[in-house]
């Protein structure tokens, strides 16, 4: 059984674009359009806490192995006040912003290791099926920054997609002299809100 906890603090950069037409004189011979584009920048302060458990089971079968993994991880985003700049008199104001996720997951990842004149390469493919129990309700409140009384705003959110799933191709290959090296493709399955495909590789040697 694995365990782990963890916090961070961050330093936001957020940017919001502002881009609408408004139509002067509508009807009127001397109708006229009035373009604004603007863009409201905020640097606020923030955190990250995460902590999980998870159960892994490791099956051998010769060069072949099979891993099965429960997991359940949990997050919480707080983001401090902050008042946006810029905007073109539509900047906002926001109070802390809290975000917690709450998910379990279930993942098997199957792996085959051979050998060669250098080293040994193991190609291994990773599959995840993920549940969100809890997500951060899909209302978040603001107010103009302009205004002195700070009427409240509320923005509805999509609500987060609750089943989705991960698959990851990847292969490991370690040399001789301590050297070894790593590629991996994953990508975000069967989620409506996002679309996610991510690339990593790299080297490292060991002394």
């Amino acid at each position: 059984m694995n365990l782990y906890a963890g916090h961070g603090d961050r330093d936001l950069d957020l940017e919001r674009r502002i881009a609408y037409t408004l139509v002067l004189n509508a009807g009127q011979p001397n109708q006229s359009t009035l373009g604004v584009n603007a863009l409201a920048v905020a640097r606020p302060d923030g955190g990250h806490t995460r902590a999980g458990a998870a159960l892994e089971r490791n099956l051998a079968f010769g060069a072949t192995s099979l891993s099965l993994r429960l997991a359940s991880d949990w997050s919480r985003v707080v983001i401090e006040p902050f008042v946006e700049s810029g905007g073109a008199g539509l900047a906002l104001a926001r109070g802390r912003n809290r975000l917690i996720s709450h998910t379990v997951n279930l993942g098997l990842e199957l792996a085959h290791a051979g050998s060669f004149g250098g080293g040994v390469f193991q190609p291994y493919l990773r599959a995840t099926l993920l549940r969100e129990l809890r997500a951060s309700p899909p209302l978040a409140a603001a107010a103009f920054a302009a205004d002195p009384r700070r009427t409240p705003i509320v923005f509805e959110r999509d609500a987060l997609d609750r089943s989705y799933a991960e698959a990851a191709l990847g292969a490991v290959t370690v040399f001789g002299g301590g050297w070894s090296a790593f590629a991996e493709l994953e990508g975000l399955l069967g989620n409506r809100d996002f679309d996610q495909f991510l690339f990593s590789a790299g080297a490292r040697r060991s002394f």
